[in-house]
């Protein structure tokens, strides 16, 4: 067989057709390599449609068929792959549909948010998006309800789609009488409150309105979208809810006030150090260092154990940032604490601040712990502060440097 497939005449393919069903696989993959080889598309396709070939050829000629330029065999090579094939199979080839923007392809797509595989949805969800295909919009809102698992993946290309429409479009997808379309679309309406774009006043008027709407899914849409407009009056009103009972309405309120901080904002950002939720303490410290309020020092103090590493970090940051020379000096042992963290980022706050303190013994034997930490990058920087300290003692330190595995240490000790 592979004699007659290396002879090039074409007459040969019939043969090759005929031993698709054969019993052996070896023989079958002969004769599709064969038959691809004479790139035979019209065998291939007739293929798809009978009962009798099995999938291992199946698979094959539909990916030949869809990477071709014939639609209406490309749209063959998909309908099978999309309903027979792997899932493999079916990502990428939903990936190809999205890379090459086939709108014609769309309805295969819409079918496939129907599939078994989360992978397979979440990349159909995706490539709807990539077409922009408004007419998809209530399937996609009907499987994230069906699927709530992938709800967030579907929410991101619901408002991908909805980003490419018009804002009358948009407002009455807003007042769907579908639930999961409604937040998404009121969800969308974020993307005509950003900065540099003056809101419609039917969009303002939608969303102040779903503020304080009874369902909490519908309500975070609106205020997630209010917390995009740099606009003081609308701000203003969502301030009113900075002690709202939901966790994600408060952090958005923080988010706002961070974009446009109002009259009242510093002792806001402050009070919300004490919230138990971590996403609104964070907006709060970022507000806190935005405004330089140096009197919430004290109380930021208090949060530089919190388990979150990213907390943590912006704590101590904003205390680094806030505390004069002096109150660092005073605060030394805060500062040598954190080199101890095992977060690399905020070593490293600590140890700018540290290396700054200049005439103080105790720096250089406190920045000596760094010489030995597993992060080489660390050592370096350690290496380089020791160095910059000038003082006599830090000699010694540095000198370990010289004897660690890493060459950039190494040059780091000699430099």
């Amino acid at each position: 067989m592979e004699q007659l497939i290396a002879s090039g005449n074409a007459k040969v393919v019939v043969g090759l057709a005929s031993v698709l069903t054969h019993h052996s696989e070896a023989i079958r993959q002969l004769a599709v390599e064969g038959i691809q080889r004479f790139n035979d598309t019209q065998i291939m396709a007739s293929s798809l449609g009978k009962a009798d070939i099995p999938a291992d050829v199946k698979g094959p000629f539909a990916m030949t068929l869809l990477a071709g330029s014939f639609q209406d065999l490309r749209a063959k090579g998909y309908a099978w792959v999309l309903t027979e094939g792997t899932e493999g199979r079916k990502v990428e080839a939903l990936e190809a549909i999205a890379g090459s923007r086939e709108t014609a392809q769309a309805p295969q797509v819409v079918l496939a948010l129907d599939d078994g595989s989360d992978a397979v949805v979440r990349q159909a969800a995706a490539t709807l998006a990539a077409l922009k295909v408004t007419t998809a919009l209530e399937k996609l809102a009907a499987t994230a309800e069906a699927k709530p698992g992938l709800a967030s993946d579907i929410e991101q290309a619901v408002i991908t789609i909805v980003g490419g429409m018009r804002l009358r479009e948009v407002i009455a997808l807003a007042k769907s009488d579908s639930f999961t379309l409604r937040k998404f679309a009121t969800k969308s309406l974020a993307e005509f409150t950003k900065s540099g774009k003056k809101i419609h006043p039917d969009v303002r008027a939608i969303l102040l309105e779903r503020m304080t709407d009874e369902n909490i899914e519908i309500k975070r849409a609106a205020v997630y979208a209010l917390a995009r407009a740099e606009d003081k009056d609308i701000v203003a009103k969502l301030v009113t809810l900075a002690d709202d009972k939901d966790n994600e309405v408060r952090e958005q309120v923080m988010v706002s006030l961070n974009k446009y901080p109002v009259d009242g904002a510093e002792k806001i950002f402050v009070a919300k150090l004490d919230d138990p939720y971590d996403p609104v303490r964070l907006q709060a410290i970022k507000g806190i260092r935005q405004l330089k309020v140096t009197s919430a020092v004290k109380k930021l103090t208090w949060l530089r154990s919190t388990p979150k590493v990213e907390l943590r970090r912006e704590v101590i940051s904003a205390i680094a940032e806030l505390m004069t020379l002096d109150e660092q000096k005073r605060n030394f042992d805060l500062f040598s604490e954190a080199l101890y963290d095992m977060e690399p980022s905020i070593k490293l706050v600590a140890m700018g601040v540290l290396s700054k303190i200049k005439g103080d013994p105790r720096v250089a034997p406190t920045l000596s712990a760094l010489v030995l930490d597993p992060d080489a990058s660390i050592k370096q920087k350690a290496l380089n502060a020791l160095a910059e300290t000038g003082d006599p003692a830090a000699v010694e330190y540095v000198v370990q440097g010289l004897f660690d595995t890493d060459d950039d240490v190494k040059k780091a000790a000699l430099g």
